[in-house]
Parts: C-alpha cells; structure tokens; sequence
C-alpha cells in the first residue's frame, strides 16, 4: 500500500539579496582633488571636463550638476588653493610683531606661496581677465572672507594697541591688502626685497593710528 503523500511540501527557503541602496554621489572635495590630479597632468588650458569626470569616476553629466562650466569648477579650485596656502601662512607669520611688520610679511608670504603654486598660477593665467578680480578681491566672494579669517585677530590685536585706525572696517582694510598684494602678484620682476620696501612706505602711514585722515563719503548703491 502506496504511503500517502504529505499535503504539505516542504520548500527550501531561498534568501533574497536586499537590493542595494544607491547613495547619491556628493563629494565635491573628490572632484576638486580629481581637478588638481588633471591639471597637474595635463595642464589647466589642456584639461577638459570629461577628464575631470574620468579621473573623478562619475559621468559628465553629474559633474555638470556640481559645475556649471568649467571656469566655475577652476574658481572652486582657485577658492581651494588660497585656504591651503592660509594653513601655510598662518604657521609662517611673524610672532609679536607689530601691526605693520604683520602687514608687511603677511603680504610677502602670501604672494610668494601664491607664485609658487604651480596649479595656482596656471589657473589665474587661464582665468578670465575681467573675472579674476572680481573672484579675488570683491568682499562679497570667497576668497575674501577665507583670508579674513587670518587678518581679523591681527587687525583687532592693532585696534588695541592703537596701531590701527580705528576708523577703519575690517573689510575695507582687507580688499585694499589683497588689492595691493595682487598688483604685487603680477610683476614677476618686484624681489621680496623691494616689496617689504614700498609696502613699508605705505602701508604705515595709510593704515596706522598716526594718520587718520577724513575717509570719503560712501557712494549709495
């Protein structure tokens, strides 16, 4: 007699794999450190986005999502290299020097961290002549209030001590020192010497305590 057969049939459990959760890609130092590694290889006029995106590993489209162009992602970098070269300089000032000794040598270490920076000098060649300025020098920018970060306890630290105008703001003093230390960046042919020399000579008597002169009236927006 034939055994009857279960009503109930045993199945093998099958373990099914959770799919996986796919994380939207966000790095954007990734992509500046994929920037430098092409414009170190290939130089910045050379270097196209879809070698950045290469090196990066993600699509160009996806780099357009963080980039617009390719001058936005060579001022990320811009922007990037000056908050490295303010580590650097932030170790290099001089200490308990007076408020224009710290002028002096701040602008001399900073435009010299500035010409040698390969990557850095390439970039403002390839850079827009009119846009350079403006991403370099204007208050309302990145680069201005990265290097503010240093020059603020200096500039309150001189205030004290009565070094430093008092009537002077904190922005208006720092566009005027990276205005100058920018003019100072393009001529390859001023030596450090002969830039301690002229900023000494101004940079005292139009910022120190000494010569508060009428500041002119502010045109209306």
């Amino acid at each position: 007699m034939q055994k009857s057969k279960s009503k109930h049939t045993q199945v093998k459990a099958v373990s099914i794999a959770k799919p996986k959760v796919s994380r939207r890609f966000n790095d954007v130092d990734q992509i500046l450190n994929a920037a430098c590694n092409c414009f170190t290889r290939y130089g910045v006029a050379r270097t196209r986005l879809a070698d950045v995106a290469m090196e990066t590993g993600i699509s160009r489209p996806l780099l357009y999502q963080f980039f617009a162009n390719r001058q936005a992602l060579m001022d990320a970098v811009i922007n990037r290299r000056i908050e490295q070269h303010l580590e650097q300089q932030t170790g290099k000032m001089p200490k308990n020097a007076s408020f224009v000794e710290s002028v002096v040598e701040g602008s001399i270490i900073a435009i010299e961290l500035a010409r040698q920076d390969r990557i850095l000098t390439d970039l403002i060649e390839h850079s827009s002549v009119k846009h350079l300025p403006e991403l370099l020098l204007n208050p309302t920018q990145p680069a201005h209030h990265t290097v503010l970060k240093l020059w603020r306890p200096i500039f309150e630290k001189a205030r004290k001590l009565g070094e430093l105008r008092s009537d002077l703001k904190d922005d208006d003093v720092m566009e005027w020192l990276l205005s100058v230390n920018y003019m100072f960046g393009l001529r390859n042919d001023l030596t450090p010497s002969r830039q301690r020399e002229l900023l000494t000579i101004f940079v005292a008597p139009a910022l120190g305590s000494s010569a508060k002169l009428p500041l002119p009236a502010r045109r209306k927006p």
